[in-house]
């Protein structure tokens, strides 16, 4: 995974300006960064973008630890590792990328305030898909990244307590979230932009969480989803 991210932060960066022969995974990013040029993403967003995205990747080369030996982890590393391997954080980044928003500045979107929200939001996505998979992922072994099962082993208590516990941590986030965007800094002549500009984060929250749910073959028991990207054809 390491070696994988790697290439691909390679492709993002241009350090590897060819474009991939496959039309695999590898690809899918060489695209990605074309895109961001064709759109004219200022470089300090696109910099903040990439940090996020190699977060993400070495998340999931942690986790594998995990599923490997089959072993589930601590609450406190379980956090650590579902903020990177929720994916959300490059979506907040990308968020920035809408509208006006490439204008605020980076003394906002750096801002304490601002990061904590960037985190519930990757944090409230990740536990949305736990819950939602939960059913799926109780019946396969290595499937030990999900907060049911760290909160039941945390707790040594039943699936079913430990579920409420999982709905009871994202609620606590959620309120947190709603607090801080209730309560934001004074940021001047950007307080009306910043303030979309969360506003914007909670809907891509509840966007998410409506692709979890509507989807009806990722989710389901036994699903698993191909990769869609197999050739040129």
């Amino acid at each position: 995974m390491k070696d994988i991210a790697t290439h691909i932060i390679t492709l993002l960066t241009d350090d590897d300006p060819d474009e991939p022969a496959n039309n695999d995974i590898f690809h899918r990013f060489w695209i990605l960064r074309q895109s961001a040029i064709a759109c004219e993403m200022p470089e300090r967003l696109y910099k903040k973008f990439l940090k996020s995205l190699h977060e993400v990747l070495i998340g999931y080369a942690d986790e594998r630890v995990y599923y490997r030996s089959n072993t589930i982890p601590p609450l406190p590393v379980y956090l650590l590792i579902r903020e990177a391997t929720s994916g959300a954080k490059p979506f907040c980044q990308y968020v920035a990328m809408q509208k006006d928003y490439r204008e605020l500045p980076d003394s906002i979107l750096e801002h304490l305030h601002i990061q904590r929200l960037h985190t519930i939001c990757a944090l409230m996505i990740g536990i949305h898909n736990d819950i939602i998979s939960l059913p799926k992922e109780l019946h396969r072994e290595e499937d030990t990244m999900n907060l049911v099962k760290v909160l039941q082993q945390e707790h040594k208590t039943s699936i079913k307590e430990a579920y409420m516990m999982a709905l009871e941590v994202h609620d606590n986030y959620l309120k947190e979230f709603l607090v801080l965007q209730e309560h934001l800094p004074s940021f001047g002549q950007w307080q009306e932009m910043t303030r979309n500009y969360v506003q914007d984060l909670g809907i891509m929250v509840a966007d998410v969480y409506a692709w979890h749910t509507n989807d009806t073959s990722r989710y389901v028991n036994g699903g698993y989803v191909e990769g869609e990207f197999n050739s040129k054809q």
